[in-house]
């Protein structure tokens, strides 16, 4: 079964930028965001942000805190019903992000082989706009990725009995972690659209020879970036 409902949502630009959360459902994520020098150099955040972060979660009770040993049967139930409740808004959060991201990946590739037919200006900047929201939205799925990981990882510090569900939840999530990863690694790097541009203009030039052959789009390039991209748009759909 897929981590999150398989979806073909259609986002217009402001709702790509929309941030998940509300009066009754906060987000996991910090309100004002990470700052920069809370990542490193391909902007993966920190351990020592993650812990201290999740510490902070803990301690506001933003995160279920398990009962003490010696806790009644109200105290468990009640900790296993709130326990519930943040797995799935957790899941949900991450499924929020993931719909846009798979949309925006989704645009940037039909913008890319459109924009080496046209290669006007206009598309380029389509084509950038769509390379940052697709940039940002990895961002916050890794750093989803990541909290998930560190509160699994404290609370098997702090007991033996672990909530099955939020180990499943980190599983899954923790599955995805090296794939978003290796994505953000191309949608962060400097030369990202000129490195698109170049391999689907070399891509362009093969298909006029090899036309319907479909494996070309992963034969021709070198570096198949523009198979790994399209290949970042399909893993999403796992």
């Amino acid at each position: 079964m897929s981590f999150c409902p398989g979806t073909n949502n259609v986002f217009t630009a402001t709702e790509l930028l929309q941030t998940y959360g509300s009066a009754t459902q906060q987000s996991i994520l910090p309100l004002e965001g990470f700052a920069q020098t809370d990542r490193d150099a391909t902007g993966i955040l920190k351990p020592d942000v993650i812990k201290q972060y999740v510490t902070t979660l803990l301690s506001q009770g933003k995160v279920p805190k398990a009962p003490a040993v010696t806790a009644g049967s109200s105290a468990v139930e009640e900790y296993m019903a709130k326990d519930a409740r943040f797995i799935t808004a957790v899941k949900e959060e991450y499924c929020f992000y993931n719909s846009r991201y798979k949309y925006a990946l989704r645009q940037l590739i039909t913008q890319l082989q459109e924009g080496y037919i046209t290669a006007d200006n206009a598309k380029k900047q389509i084509i950038q706009d769509y390379l940052d929201r697709s940039r940002g939205l990895n961002t916050k799925l890794n750093d989803i990725t990541q909290i998930a990981n560190e509160i699994t990882r404290t609370r098997l510090q702090s007991a033996q009995n672990q909530n099955t569900d939020i180990n499943t939840m980190n599983n899954d999530l923790q599955s995805r972690s090296t794939l978003l990863s290796e994505q953000n690694k191309i949608l962060s790097s400097e030369q990202a659209t000129a490195t698109l541009y170049k391999q689907m203009e070399k891509y362009t030039r093969e298909r006029a020879s090899a036309t319907n052959n479909m494996l070309g789009l992963y034969s021709v390039m070198n570096i198949v970036m523009i198979g790994t991209l399209v290949y970042m748009y399909r893993s999403m759909s796992a």
